[in-house]
């Protein structure tokens, strides 16, 4: 991460949050469209048209489907790495695993920072250092849960160089041996991946379509949801966990994609540290 600037690493550390979003959301999906197929509307979020829009959160915590509450931001990341194309196009370049391993490490280092050092003032509406004194027991428990993510991101990336040195040294030492192939084969065989090349071109081209549209959603609710929270001050004096319950229900009654508290108590976190950050 040496060779990148504060404001590159705030855009890779945005993307990769974007794509494990975008992880979680599809894995969302796949599980709605399995409920159903299956007719098990029980666990679904029934529309006012009879049509299921999305899983009862009464009953998700009985559903076993990918989800931040049982996959870390670390494994979601690895799982989907390999789609950041599809996701976010041609137009932004592919970084290495592990170079998003490392920026979820200092963003997971400037959660623990922040928990400690720092704290909303309600009068100016910015972010302050706070007094030792008013840091309380679970500070210190979410900082320790930061600083270990920081660790298992940084010994993940770290793993990984490893792995990729040995391929390389046993790469180096034994050559692969390519068998002569005659011209009639060669010919179907080059017909064949041609072909199979064009079908996982259409495929990846509808995902990249259905990932775009998703993330489109998902940035305009962030971005309404962000702005009813800066309007009103009364949202701003609650924790994230009790603005997001309430900034969820405010969003049945808008014509936006419906998100968790959780998800929403994050978007908060994240802004404000962010604009902490910049200053």
């Amino acid at each position: 991460m040496s060779g990148r600037s504060s404001d590159q690493i705030h855009d890779l550390a945005n993307h990769t949050h974007d794509l494990i979003a975008e992880y979680f959301a599809e894995a969302r999906q796949i599980e709605v469209c399995r409920l159903a197929s299956k007719g098990l509307e029980e666990f679904l979020e029934v529309g006012a048209f009879g049509g299921g829009v999305g899983i009862n959160l009464d009953r998700i915590d009985e559903l076993d489907f990918p989800k931040p509450e049982n996959t870390s931001e670390l494994d979601a990341l690895e799982a989907s790495i390999g789609r950041w194309r599809q996701v976010f196009g041609e137009g932004v370049a592919a970084p290495d695993l592990c170079e998003c391993l490392a920026t979820l490490a200092l963003c997971q280092v400037g959660d623990a920072v922040h928990r400690l050092y720092y704290q909303y003032d309600f009068q100016t509406l910015e972010y302050v250092r706070r007094k030792a004194k008013t840091v309380q027991p679970n500070d210190f428990i979410l900082a320790a849960q930061a600083a270990l993510s920081a660790l298992e991101a940084v010994g993940r990336a770290e793993r990984l160089l490893e792995a990729r040195g040995a391929i390389t040294s046993a790469g180096e030492q034994e050559q692969a041996v390519t068998p002569p192939v005659s011209s009639g084969l060669g010919v179907a065989t080059e017909q064949t991946l041609a072909e199979r090349g064009d079908d996982a071109r259409q495929r990846s081209e509808r995902a990249r379509q259905l990932a775009t549209l998703r993330l489109a959603n998902r940035n305009a609710t962030r971005a309404a949801v962000l702005a009813e929270w800066d309007r009103d001050p009364q949202l701003q004096k609650m924790s994230h966990a009790r603005a997001g319950v309430r900034l969820a229900d405010w969003l049945a009654s808008q014509d936006l994609e419906r998100f968790e508290p959780r998800t929403i108590a994050q978007w908060i976190s994240c802004c404000k540290k962010t604009t902490l950050q910049r200053r």
